[in-house]
């Protein structure tokens, strides 16, 4: 019975002690656990392996997260053969009429202004009027210049008495020939001066050289004006002039003489027969133009000057083979010349891309430029949003009407 008992008691003391000894023994550590009693070279490798894993998701996020780069719209046009255009190839150069003979009429004295319009009349000269040769346009006061004109004659005339005495006492040898070569040079300087003063009275009354015109009134009545300033503007319009630059390649067809038709856009449009008059054999430097003269007829009075006016040239066949038309839109700058004014296209090609293309350009035609390099027919040219747009970028063309 006591035997019994004691190993009954003995296994319950140690099943009490038992889980005392098993906290006692190391347990052995586990891969990314926060056990504080791991190794040190275990939890180095626990992190490595972590930061990888995290820059493998990240990389793959980003790959999933990448789009394609988005198309511009654009609008496109096919480049249209100049050989074949609907348009009738023609350059027009714009000019300004001018009458074929305008003076800016000026004082050669300096004076002040005590009349400025007709004799007799208190308005001053309107743009518009007209006025005969010969007549007085304008008059500075007189009193300042009469006064010279009376002094130097006075001078004149006393030397003159000087002189002859001088003559008469030199033939009696009562004076020497220096005295008597000194009086000649008094009296050509007096007579010098009597003519001088003479004329600035003549010079302080402007007459119109032609029948004319006025058309500008710079300066008003009472005005004290300097030598050389411009008071009045007059003109001839009883026959226009057109002065224009034409290019080397079409000076060739021009000739004195030959006969053109010019176009007023002003007067509705209505187009005028002018005759060239003069033809450059100098082009101007840095634009290689040559200037024309054409002079037309201006019987009506309906031409005036200021006007804009177009001269036309046929020249469909003074531009080179394969010249073709596209829209002014599509011009930009070029991003592969150097130079500022080499321009460029941007043409699409069958990938979808636009890509730029340097071009040589010549006259326009209407609304549309010649370009005799850089392009062919069939090209299909952006018209809208090349500004927008890169060598290779991605488009979405929409083609427009054709030229």
């Amino acid at each position: 019975m006591k035997t019994t008992n004691l190993h009954h008691l003995l296994c319950r003391s140690r099943r009490q002690e038992a889980p005392h000894s098993l906290k006692q023994e190391p347990e052995p550590p586990y891969v990314g656990s926060y056990n504080r009693k791991a190794h040190p070279s275990i939890m180095r490798f626990t992190n490595t392996a972590i930061v990888v894993l995290l820059s493998t998701l990240i990389t793959g996020c980003q790959h999933k997260k990448t789009a394609e780069p988005q198309k511009n719209v654009v609008r496109v046009v096919a480049a249209e053969s100049l050989a074949s255009c609907k348009m009738q190839p023609r350059s027009e150069y714009i000019a300004m009429l001018k009458g074929d003979v305008e003076t800016d009429l000026s004082f050669k004295v300096g004076g002040i202004l005590e009349l400025m319009g007709r004799t007799g009349e208190i308005q001053d000269w309107q743009e518009g009027a007209r006025v005969a040769k010969g007549e007085i346009l304008a008059r500075l006061k007189q009193e300042d210049f009469i006064s010279s004109v009376k002094s130097a004659r006075a001078r004149a005339e006393m030397d003159q008495q000087q002189f002859e005495r001088e003559v008469k006492l030199r033939e009696t040898g009562a004076v020497s020939q220096q005295e008597l070569e000194a009086a000649v040079a008094s009296k050509t300087a007096s007579e010098a001066a009597l003519a001088q003063a003479e004329q600035a009275l003549k010079d302080s009354v402007l007459l119109a050289p032609y029948d004319g015109i006025v058309v500008a009134r710079p300066a008003n009545n009472g005005e004290t004006v300097p030598v050389g300033r411009t008071v009045l503007k007059l003109a001839d319009l009883r026959q226009m002039s057109v002065e224009l630059g034409i290019p080397d390649r079409l000076i060739g067809r021009v000739r004195v003489g030959k006969e053109f038709p010019v176009r007023v856009t002003t007067l509705e449009a209505s187009t005028f027969t002018g005759r060239v008059s003069e033809v450059g054999v100098a082009a101007k430097e840095g634009a290689r133009l040559f200037r024309v003269i054409i002079k037309m007829p201006n019987p009506d009075g309906v031409l005036r000057s200021g006007m804009t006016a177009s001269v036309a040239l046929d020249d469909k066949d003074h531009f080179p083979h394969g010249s073709v038309l596209v829209p002014m839109s599509a011009l930009v700058s070029s991003s592969k010349a150097s130079g500022s004014d080499q321009l460029s296209v941007f043409v699409v090609d069958t990938d979808g891309k636009a890509h730029e293309r340097p071009v040589q350009t010549d006259d326009l035609l209407r609304s549309s430029i010649v370009v005799t390099d850089g392009l062919k027919p069939g090209d299909q040219v952006v018209t809208a949003g090349a500004s927008t747009l890169y060598d290779g970028a991605p488009v979405d063309a929409r083609v427009e009407e054709k030229l």
